[in-house]
C-alpha cells in the first residue's frame, strides 16, 4: 500500500497547546490510525493514534529510537540545545536501542530495582502524611501543589540522595523542560549542572543512596557507565522522571474529585485502588506523546505504508482511549478489568524502569487523601481549575475543602 493521503496535517505545537486535546484526539483517531504530522521544527512526521498500531510502533525492531542513525529530526536542535547540553539529553535508555539501550538499563536496573524500590513505601507514606497533615490548618488545601508536586521530588531527591536545600532546583528546571515557554534551554543547563554536582558530591561523600551506588558502578567496575551517561541517567531518572508522577498523582486525585461514583466504590473497596491507579493511567498518561522512533525500513502501520527513515510518534493517551481497545474508553471505570492494557508507561524493551514507584506513589496519595477527606469535594467548579497544557497534561491546581473532613 502507499502512504495515505490525508486533508489535515496535524502540527504538534498546536496540539500540545490546545485546550481541547481530547477531542482532537477522538477526531484523529476516528479518520486514521496514523496521521501526518509537523515537529515542533516543521519536520513532516507521522502520528500514531489508535492502540493496536501503538503497540506495534512500540516493539517493531524496524523502528527505532537512535536519531542519529536515521532519523530526519535533530530532536536537540528543535529545541535549540546547544551541542554541550545536547548530548545530555540524546543519549539516554529512551533515545538507544540494543545493544547500547541493553547496556545502560541493566546498569540502572542493578539500582532501580523492585524490592529497592518497596523499602521506600514507609517513607513515602510518611512524606505524604506529613504533607496533608497542612490540611488541618487550613480551611482549603490544594492536593496538586500541597502533596502531587512535592510528594514525587522529595521521594525522588532523598532516595537519590540530594541534598534538601537542592530540592526545589530539581523541581523548577524538572517543570521548566516540558513547558513550552521557551525555557528549555536554560532548564537542561540547570539540569546538567545540578546533576554534575551531585556526582561529585558522592564522589567526595558517598552514602547509601541510588546516586552514590551509580557513582561506585562508575568508578570500580569494567562495565560502567561512562561520565556522560552517567549525568545522563541521573538527569533521566531524577529530573524528567519524577514530572511524570507528578501528573500520575495530580490526575489521579483529579479522578477522585470528579467522578464521586468511583470514589465511593473505592471507598467500599479499598483493595480495588492500585488497580485504580491502572485505569488513571490509562485515561490520563502522564506524558500523552511516546518518544520518537524512526523507521529502519519501509513499515506498513494501520494500512498506511511508511518510508524508510521517516520519524514516527505515538499518541498515548488517544491509544489508551481507543474504543477499539478498551469498551466505554471514554470513560473512568475503576473496575475496569484490563485497565493493565494501557501504554501510558510504555511497553516493550522501552517500559518505563520507575513504573513500580511511581504506582506505588499515585496508590499512597489516593489512600490517604480518601482517609483524609471522607466527603471530598472541590473548592472550585471543575470548569474553572487551572490546568497543564503542554508535553504534560494535568490540573495545576486543585483546592478541596478541608472542614468537610473534620469533626
Amino acid at each position: 500500500m502507499t502512504v495515505q493521503e490525508s486533508s489535515e496535517v496535524v502540527d504538534l505545537v498546536t496540539l500540545m497547546t490546545s485546550t481541547d486535546r481530547a477531542a482532537i484526539y477522538d477526531r484523529l483517531r476516528a479518520a486514521a490510525p496514523v496521521v501526518p504530522c509537523r515537529y515542533l521544527d516543521g519536520t513532516p512526521m507521522w502520528l500514531v493514534t489508535r492502540h493496536a498500531e501503538a503497540t506495534q510502533v512500540l516493539t517493531d525492531p524496524r523502528l527505532i529510537n537512535d536519531s542519529t542513525r536515521h532519523g530526519r529530526i535533530n530532536v536537540a536542535a528543535s529545541q535549540a540545545l546547544p551541542a554541550e547540553l545536547a548530548r545530555y539529553f540524546t543519549g539516554n535508555m529512551l533515545d538507544r536501542d540494543p545493544p547500547a539501550h541493553t547496556r545502560l538499563r541493566r546498569l540502572v536496573s542493578r539500582v532501580f530495582t523492585a524490592r529497592a524500590m518497596t523499602r521506600l513505601r514507609p517513607d513515602i507514606e510518611a512524606v505524604a502524611g506529613s504533607l496533608l497533615a497542612a490540611a488541618d490548618r487550613v480551611d482549603t488545601f490544594d492536593l496538586v501543589t500541597g502533596l502531587a508536586e512535592p510528594l514525587p521530588i522529595r521521594v525522588i531527591c532523598r532516595s537519590f540522595g540530594v541534598p534538601e536545600d537542592q530540592w526545589d532546583r530539581w523541581a523548577t528546571h524538572s517543570r521548566a523542560l516540558t513547558a513550552m515557554d521557551g525555557g528549555a534551554v536554560a532548564a537542561a543547563r540547570g539540569l546538567v549542572d545540578a546533576a554534575t554536582e551531585l556526582i561529585a558530591l558522592k564522589r567526595k561523600s558517598p552514602g547509601t543512596d541510588l546516586v552514590s551506588e551509580l557513582v561506585r558502578i562508575n568508578s570500580t567496575e569494567d562495565d560502567r557507565l561512562d561520565d556522560t551517561e552517567l549525568v545522563t541517567t541521573v538527569i533521566t531518572l531524577l529530573g524528567t522522571g519524577h514530572e511524570s508522577t507528578v501528573q500520575l498523582i495530580g490526575n489521579s486525585l483529579y479522578a477522585l474529585v470528579a467522578h464521586p461514583e468511583q470514589t465511593r466504590i473505592l471507598r467500599a473497596e479499598p483493595e480495588r485502588i492500585p488497580a485504580a491507579v491502572e485505569e488513571f493511567l490509562r485515561y490520563f498518561s502522564p506524558f500523552e506523546l511516546s518518544g520518537l522512533r524512526f523507521t529502519d525500513a519501509p513499515v506498513e502501520i494501520g494500512g498506511v505504508l511508511i518510508p524508510e527513515r521517516e520519524a514516527v510518534m505515538v499518541a498515548l493517551v488517544a491509544a489508551d482511549r481507543d474504543p477499539r481497545a478498551f469498551a466505554g474508553a471514554d470513560r473512568i471505570e475503576v473496575t475496569r478489568p484490563d485497565a493493565g492494557r494501557h501504554l501510558a508507561l510504555g511497553h516493550g524493551i522501552h517500559y518505563c524502569v520507575g513504573a513500580a514507584l511511581a504506582r506505588m506513589q499515585a496508590e499512597i496519595a489516593a489512600r490517604l487523601v480518601l482517609d483524609r477527606f471522607p466527603r471530598l469535594r472541590c473548592a472550585l467548579p471543575l470548569a474553572e481549575l487551572p490546568w497543564h497544557n503542554t508535553f504534560v497534561s494535568g490540573p495545576a491546581g486543585l483546592p478541596v475543602a478541608t472542614t468537610d473532613g473534620k469533626e
